[in-house]
């Protein structure tokens, strides 16, 4: 793992290199491995992190000013327990290459990396990998990284077998403030855990996002690999990833994210202790918006007490105005509890909206997509195949809505559960598709497909592109299902976006 799909995502983290510092900064290039703070003639990583925190000397590291940057050379640095920072400046650590396989800061059990906090704080770190971060007790978070109200950017960073025992197994974030940002970029979150806690619910096997008071959280180009989230007692949500927005101008989105076989598990012996997103909870509350987008799930599994698991992959919800966005989602091939009452994806809309668009949801255990809503749930260019129990169900309370479009539900022990209010524009329910090779898991149309030129044009859940961002109008007529046929790529698709897009590897 480490030598394939992880080197590739580091591939070019040269070019997110950081601005030379200016007035007020402190520089410190550290010469030594040791984790010591005590007067020895030698300027150890810890002691720089409290000469920038403190703008006070520290052994031979000089007082930090308003900016600091610290730089480590190739190798492993032993840390065994936190620096907390309270300051309010800016403080990068980084690595010399950028690179996260050169420079691992082994936390060996016996503690997280940092505690942050502080108004005005702004927190980059950058080509470090951090590993065997452990933090029990039952309000244990952030077993790397704790970080409350600060500007916090990662970026090709490699987060390993960290725990916390009841959220966050390697990042807890929150932030309730305008200004205050996390940004995550170019990384992997692998074998970070969250045990579970006696006490309480728990979740985020890799990280714990909750954002409010218009603060931001942008995850881009992050893969999430072999996480976890377990309980003996009690709920679980997000085997690797929790992330929750409220409030007006909150925003939060994971743009070219890969989870695979990550894992929500509770043993608890009540069906009221639910297990939600084996991969993902993903919440917008409050007028605000949460967008996931180009994302890759694949192998992630739920299980739990009967009747209890709610869904294998990705759990999702809006309420009170808030919009829940999800586009170009590749689900397949995911696992966990066979109760035909599991979903892959499980949404619920309380008076918010959500829109779920060009996506391939294929080969679960048991069951599909669950909608419920009593407000406006629109659903365009899906394609939901080879489910053993029910492709799509959809339940409508009250005034809601639901709009499917130019969608494929089949080869599903049951195609399509409507309920009321299901309102239907150009789907192909049942029967074959002729998918292109569908027994080897390629579902694109075939070229005799019926689905091809049988959609409506006039679809307002129309999207610019399909799930292989290719054009939805070829020849005039837009195609039923996640994918069109002879479709050419839509260059120039995300303006302002540098990323790199891959249909196999985000």
């Amino acid at each position: 793992m480490r030598a394939g799909f992880l080197a590739r995502l580091f591939a070019a983290s040269a070019l997110l290199a950081l601005a030379p510092a200016g007035l007020g900064a402190t520089s410190y290039s550290i010469a030594t491995f040791a984790d010591d703070s005590v007067v020895n003639g030698n300027c150890t990583l810890r002691e720089a992190i409290r000469a920038a925190n403190g703008n006070l000397a520290v052994d031979t590291c000089a007082a930090g000013g308003a900016t600091d940057t610290i730089t480590l050379p190739t190798g492993t640095y032993p840390f065994s327990g936190e620096e907390m920072l309270f300051g309010s400046g800016a403080l990068t650590i980084q690595s010399q290459t950028l690179n996260p396989f050169d420079v691992s800061i082994d936390l060996s059990n016996v503690g997280r990396f940092l505690t942050l906090q502080g108004p005005g704080s702004e927190i980059v770190l950058g080509g470090l990998e951090v590993k065997s971060g452990l933090v029990p007790g039952v309000t244990a978070s952030g077993g790397a990284i704790l970080a409350s109200d600060v500007s916090l950017t990662l970026f090709n960073f490699h987060f390993l077998s960290n725990v916390a025992e009841v959220s966050g197994g390697a990042l807890f974030y929150e932030a309730s403030q305008p200004g205050r940002k996390l940004l995550l970029r170019n990384g992997a979150f692998q074998s970070n855990s969250v045990p579970g806690s006696p006490s309480g619910p728990s979740g985020g096997g890799a990280a714990y996002i909750t954002i409010d008071g218009g603060a931001q959280a942008d995850i881009r180009d992050v893969a999430f690999i072999s996480n976890s989230a377990t309980s003996a007692a009690f709920s679980i949500q997000g085997g690797a990833l929790v992330l929750s927005t409220s409030g007006a101008n909150t925003a939060g989105s994971c743009v070219r994210c890969n989870f695979q076989s990550n894992s929500a598990v509770s043993t608890a012996p009540s069906g009221f202790n639910t297990v939600s997103g084996g991969a993902v909870y993903a919440a917008a509350y409050n007028g605000s918006r949460l967008q996931l987008i180009d994302g890759r799930y694949t192998g992630n599994s739920a299980t739990g007490p009967a009747g209890a698991t709610k869904s294998t992959t990705l759990s999702g919800g809006s309420s009170s105005l808030a919009t829940l966005l999800l586009e170009r989602l590749f689900i397949d091939f995911n696992a966990g509890s066979t109760d035909s009452a599991t979903f892959d994806v499980g949404l619920e809309n309380f008076g918010g909206g959500i829109g779920f668009y060009e996506s391939q949801l294929t080969f679960g255990p048991a069951s599909g997509l669950r909608v419920y809503s009593d407000s406006v749930v629109s659903l365009g260019h899906l394609t939901i195949a080879d489910y053993p129990s029910t492709g799509g169900n959809f339940t409508v309370a009250g005034a809601g809505v639901v709009h499917l479009q130019n969608s494929i539900l089949a080869l599903n022990g049951a195609n399509l559960v409507p309920g009321s209010n299901l309102l239907q524009t150009a789907n192909f329910v049942g029967g074959d598709p002729l998918f292109l090779d569908e027994p080897n898991g390629d579902y694109h149309l075939d070229g005799l497909s019926p689905a091809i030129n049988a959609g409506a044009n006039g679809a307002f859940t129309i999207r610019l592109a399909d799930l292989d961002h290719r054009s939805r109008f070829v020849d005039g007529l837009t195609d039923i299902g996640c994918y069109e046929f002879d479709g050419l790529f839509a260059d120039n698709f995300e303006v302002g976006d540098a990323g790199s897009w891959s249909s196999h590897v985000p």
